[in-house]
This record gives structure tokens, C-alpha cells and sequence, in this order.
């Protein structure tokens, strides 16, 4: 993206420090990895999920509303979709100096034309969601 130093420190919680300018995310499977920078972004998130999503942590991840219309027969959403597009727009709507109670199954789910909404407490990302046969990739944008 353009930046002299490729090196990403990781703060005291364990987050990429990206440099300033340069939001960006970074997701790992025991196979895969990916880092995604967004330059002119407010803020990044991007997941990669190979595991299959239990009916258990599918209720427990996500609200009653988001079962009934994203993960009904037909929507397009496997739940392994639904768990990476949440964890994305985690990292992209979490901020650091806000105690809000962000943790990602309290991040609200929508439909948005061919894309998902992601909200919490006014905060708003915009969701896509790859999805194969074995692997689901959600990338989720915060605007400025």
C-alpha cells in the first residue's frame, strides 16, 4: 500500500498496528491467511472461517431475527457466512478507547441489497461475504 515500513507491531491487547492512514485487518485459518489494508476507510475488518458453525453456536452468535431471515433456506448465508461477516465487522466497528461492550455476537446483522449491514450502538460497517465450499472470507467497511 505504498508504506516504507512492511513491519505490523501488535499492540498490548494483541491488535495489528497498521500505520496511520492505513487501516487494515489481518484473519488466519491453520491454511490460509489474508491482510487487507483500506486506505481512506475509517476502519477495516476481515475474517476467514474453514471450521463448520454448529446449530448450538449459530444460536448463541447470532439474534433470533438474523436465524429467521439470513440463515433461512434460500438467503444465500451458510452460518460459518454469518460468524465471519460478524467477527469482520467486530474489528472494523471496535475501537480501543471506547468501553462500549463491543463483542462480536452483539453486532447486529441486516440485509443490504447484495451485502449485510453491520450495526452496534450507531456504529455502521458494510459487509460482503465470499463463500466456497469449504471456506467463507467477510470483509467488513466502516466509512469515515
Amino acid at each position: 500500500a505504498g508504506c516504507a515500513d512492511p513491519a505490523v507491531p501488535r499492540a498490548a491487547d494483541g491488535r495489528p498496528l497498521f500505520p496511520p492512514g492505513l487501516p487494515g485487518s489481518i484473519s488466519h485459518t491453520g491454511r490460509l491467511a489474508v491482510a487487507v489494508v483500506a486506505p481512506g476507510a475509517g476502519a477495516v475488518g476481515v475474517d476467514i472461517e474453514d471450521a463448520e458453525i454448529s446449530a448450538r453456536v449459530a444460536r448463541f452468535v447470532l439474534r433470533d431475527a438474523e436465524r429467521r431471515t439470513l440463515l433461512a433456506p434460500g438467503s444465500g448465508f451458510t452460518g460459518r457466512d454469518l460468524f465471519a461477516a460478524k467477527e469482520a465487522a467486530f474489528k472494523a466497528l471496535y475501537r480501543p478507547d471506547a468501553s462500549d461492550g463491543l463483542v462480536f455476537w452483539r453486532i447486529g446483522l441486516s440485509r443490504r441489497g447484495d451485502a449485510l449491514a453491520a450495526s452496534h450502538q450507531g456504529a455502521l460497517a458494510r459487509v460482503r461475504v465470499w463463500s466456497g465450499p469449504d471456506l467463507s472470507l467477510a470483509l467488513a467497511l466502516r466509512p469515515r
